[in-house]
């Protein structure tokens, strides 16, 4: 493998956990993981659908910080995210995670994985995993 193809692994890998310590709250959007709908969503469809329908049974919005900040971090667990295929995920849910600065770095997941928006560093989730959001954002 190239030097530069290496590097830019090595950072790919561990970016997600590099401004751990900065983040200062997320704000999640959850939609039911047993809800159908009509087409595959978007990081971007699933985060404005939530913004208009938040609050009903099936749309949830919460916005963490301090201590549930970090158990949410637990749940992430983002130093796991690997390079996979670039195939799209059904969005279930979105967070977005804010430094102090107040840039946002974005996950999102399907039923099955966790996934960077561009998908290129995903993760399988487990039933702890869909519990801990349904819950969360009751």
């Amino acid at each position: 493998m190239p030097q530069h193809a290496a590097l830019t692994l090595a950072i790919l890998l561990i970016a997600p956990v590099a401004h751990a310590k900065d983040w200062v709250r997320a704000d999640i959007y959850f939609l039911d993981w047993n809800v159908e709908v009509r087409a595959r969503l978007s990081p971007e469809a699933l985060r404005k659908q939530t913004k208009a329908e938040g609050g009903d049974r099936w749309y949830r919005i919460r916005h963490v910080s301090g201590a549930a900040l970090n158990q949410l971090l637990d749940v992430l667990q983002l130093a796991k995210l690997r390079p996979d295929d670039r195939e799209l995920e059904d969005a279930r849910l979105v967070v977005d995670l804010f430094d102090s600065s107040g840039d946002r770095t974005t996950y999102y997941a399907s039923r099955f994985k966790l996934a960077t928006p561009d998908n290129r560093l995903k993760r399988a989730i487990d039933q702890h995993f869909r519990d801990y959001f349904r819950d969360a954002t009751r």
